[in-house]
């Protein structure tokens, strides 16, 4: 697991709030995983939140984001950076030891991981406009309410048999974690669409403990 800048709240807003450094958590899965810096500061401009990371053998490819004031979209938009040289040995040896485990078959260990993994998006797609009933569907595209579409797609994902984890915008095409999903874990502060725990964590956003937003008295 690599994790490349971000923010945090507890240091304001803006700049200030955007943290400019790189961590490995490895080895995943491992009791013994630990978090190791790496030694990418005054080389690489780290100070971004927003953006899209993407790990190649053992290089991470980091690209695009927002500084605090402005998008990073032109000048050091883009970097590729070690993964080894955080400290206790960085990702290419707690890779090495954790494709290792398990008596040495690494790559059938790969391979059965990946085919996990595969088979379970396979069953957690979400949901789309395509998937709800046709009365449904058409009763939405008339109402003139706000995210009429986004609202449907919504309550059948929470009334399916199990409830399903997310659905897909119509407006934006972007995946939307339901209440189903976003119960099982505390308010996580970024003002999620469905958020159960009325934005507890939400900075200037908190509704009132005595109003939370109960899924049976819910339009979503």
């Amino acid at each position: 697991l690599v994790v490349v800048g971000g923010q945090d709240g507890g240091r304001g807003g803006g700049p200030v709030g955007v943290v400019a450094d790189a961590w490995v958590l490895s080895p995943l899965g491992g009791a013994r995983r630990t978090w190791s810096r790496l030694d990418w500061r005054g080389t690489f401009p780290l100070q971004r939140c927003r953006h899209s990371v993407v790990v190649v053998g053992e290089l991470a490819v980091v690209y695009g984001g927002y500084d605090g004031a402005r998008t990073l979209d032109a000048h050091h938009s883009l970097f590729c950076a070690p993964l080894a040289g955080g400290g206790g040995g960085g990702v290419a040896a707690s890779g090495a030891a954790a494709h290792g485990a398990g008596g040495g078959g690494g790559e059938e260990a790969r391979l059965e991981v990946r085919r996990r993994q595969q088979e379970r998006w396979a069953a957690e797609q979400p949901l789309t406009e395509a998937d709800l009933p046709a009365d449904e569907r058409a009763r939405a595209a008339k109402s003139s309410l706000p995210l009429a579409m986004a609202k449907a797609l919504h309550r059948l994902a929470v009334r399916s048999q199990p409830p399903r984890d997310t659905y897909i915008d119509p407006d934006t095409g972007y995946s939307v974690f339901t209440q189903a999903y976003l119960k099982r874990r505390p308010c996580c502060g970024n003002g999620c669409r469905h958020c159960p725990w009325g934005h507890v964590n939400v900075p200037g956003r908190r509704r009132s403990e005595a109003e939370p937003e109960e899924e049976d008295g819910l339009d979503w």
